[in-house]
């Protein structure tokens, strides 16, 4: 069990991000959204404290019949669906001719925390991956069909910093400017399992999108969770390790690290094949592509908060950052992956 901030806390743990006209909808709108169905979560108390009686009390979702939608995906190119491929699964290669997609001198906007080459680090080697699905090509990336697609419209990233890494990326591809306006409320607290929470807060933001969207000019996208690399020993490295120093990718294809629960990315799809199939959701599946990629974060090559002390710069593994993804980097690939799926769904 664990405690999770009523709406705000649980969408900023969610990788979500609408795509298109919300028609001067504010963002306060999603994050204060009041759910009908998150008090029949609550676990009770008794004044005895009885544990027994705490387990007893399994949350039970009602989940309603809803029919799969049918109809064409906004400013999708593509109907045939003898074209669909899987462009989640298949590997990286190596492309010295065409990566990385920009040079990080060249984007003034990249927040510091993410400037690696800037920060230090030494090699650029993890900008020159790009992804190749198994029975397919992912379509060159057209800025300039991408801001016609946009024109008039609004391009909505929700999430927390990880987010926000791909927001600049995309500013980067389509208009080498942009800005990022941050906020975020409080709310109270409520005791539910994780993977109750992330299906709670997956069917309010499933709710809120009926209400509000209009499915044939609008498209959301569900993106999944973005892994973390803190535990060397997982894929076979020296005890104590982290992504610091790390410069080559994990080979093995079917590595999944500790951190990124499959429980949750279950959860995700069950929704999405039962009571949310009536919403055109589309959803980014980068967890295992981004597995293998120890080699991208930030590690120590960032702006710090705060100065690292003696002890920390010592070892530099107890300050790396094995969240967050340098740019130009892998976040580009997430991307290229939005702009396939938006045009050819």
């Amino acid at each position: 069990m664990m405690a999770q901030k009523r709406f705000s806390l649980l969408f900023l743990a969610l990788a979500l991000f609408l795509l298109c006209s919300l028609y001067g909808k504010d963002l306060k709108v999603l994050l204060g959204w009041q759910a009908q169905e998150a008090s029949r979560f609550i676990i009770n108390r008794n004044n005895n404290n009885n544990e027994s009686e705490r387990q007893a009390a399994t949350p039970q979702f009602k989940v309603a019949e809803r029919k799969k939608w049918q109809r064409r995906l906004a400013f999708s190119l593509n109907d045939d669906e003898s074209e669909e491929c899987d462009v989640f699964s298949g590997s990286w290669v190596r492309d010295e001719a065409a990566r990385s997609l920009y040079r990080e001198a060249d984007c003034p906007y990249i927040p510091p925390q993410l400037t690696c080459e800037a920060r230090g680090r030494p090699d650029t080697a993890y900008q020159r991956w790009r992804w190749q699905p198994n029975g397919c090509t992912l379509p060159a990336f057209d800025a300039a069909r991408m801001l016609e697609a946009l024109r008039n419209k609004r391009m909505l990233f929700v999430g927390d910093s990880l987010n926000r890494g791909q927001f600049m990326s995309m500013c980067f591809r389509v208009l080498q400017r942009g800005s990022l306006d941050e906020g975020a409320e409080k709310e109270t607290v409520t005791w539910v399992s994780t993977e109750e929470a992330y299906g709670m807060a997956f069917r309010d933001m499933l709710q809120w999108v009926r209400d509000n969207m209009d499915f044939n000019t609008t498209r959301v996208f569900f993106t999944s969770m973005s892994p973390t690399h803190r535990i060397s020993e997982e894929w076979g490295g020296e005890p104590g390790g982290n992504c610091y120093n790390e410069t080559a990718m994990i080979s093995d294809t079917g590595y999944w690290g500790s951190d990124s629960r499959q429980s949750m990315m279950r959860v995700i799809r069950k929704i999405l094949d039962g009571d949310g199939a009536d919403v055109p959701l589309t959803f980014l599946n980068i967890t295992q592509l981004s597995m293998s990629r120890k080699d991208a974060h930030t590690s120590i090559y960032k702006q710090q908060w705060s100065e690292p002390t003696a002890e920390q710069l010592a070892d530099p593994k107890t300050y790396a950052d094995c969240v967050h993804w340098c740019l130009p980097g892998l976040q580009d690939t997430w991307n290229e992956l939005l702009y396939s799926k938006l045009f050819y769904p």
